[in-house]
């Protein structure tokens, strides 16, 4: 079974990062900290190829800044007020298009908290994630994951989400809490 795992690795483009999700490369589930450090050692390897071996600069891994909650929030709702949170939010806003509303779950080691923006007729229009206490670069805060959630209308369209392999915990508090979002609009 280690084959069927390392074996991912063999023939990779030494011309860019490897990263957990990308290119097909899978983490460990279960394993959070070590498939990180793996693919932490690996990126460590392909930088000295190809600055040793071959004379190029070595390649920079270029990091995702997530937004405050309040830009996150005037991104999802331009000029938007707060407003009565429904049961299971912690927060609420609204600008007369677009609301958006905040809930919070359990991750790994700490609260993921989410904004989700709701266009009139419930679908959602983007989402934003802050999980600062959960393994950092495992992607759920980065919107090649938060985007999956967009358009959604219903619990059953999240729960068809993936989550992230190597952050299974903090994946999950995410959907937990899209889904109490849903389902506080829903209740609006």
């Amino acid at each position: 079974a280690e084959s069927e795992y390392t074996d991912q690795f063999v023939g990779l483009d030494t011309s860019a990062n490897v990263a957990i999700g990308e290119n097909g490369l899978d983490g460990r589930t279960g394993a959070t900290i070590t498939s990180k450090a793996l693919f932490a050692a690996m990126n460590d390897c392909i930088n000295c190829y190809n600055e040793v071996a071959l004379g190029s600069a070595a390649t920079v891994v270029e990091t995702y800044t997530n937004p405050t909650k309040e830009e996150a929030i005037a991104s999802l709702a331009p000029g938007a007020a707060a407003v009565t949170a429904p049961a299971g939010c912690d927060e609420a806003y609204s600008n007369g298009d677009v609301t958006v509303l905040l809930a919070s779950a359990k991750g790994a080691e700490s609260t993921v908290t989410v904004a989700v923006g709701f266009d009139a007729a419930g679908a959602v229009t983007g989402i934003w994630v802050d999980a600062p206490g959960e393994t950092q670069g495992a992607g759920c805060m980065e919107p090649a994951f938060t985007s999956l959630f967009t358009g959604l209308t219903d619990t059953a369209g999240v729960e068809a989400v993936d989550g992230i392999s190597g952050s299974t915990y903090t994946s999950n508090a995410v959907k937990k809490a899209v889904e109490a979002c849903i389902s506080g609009f829903a209740a609006m």
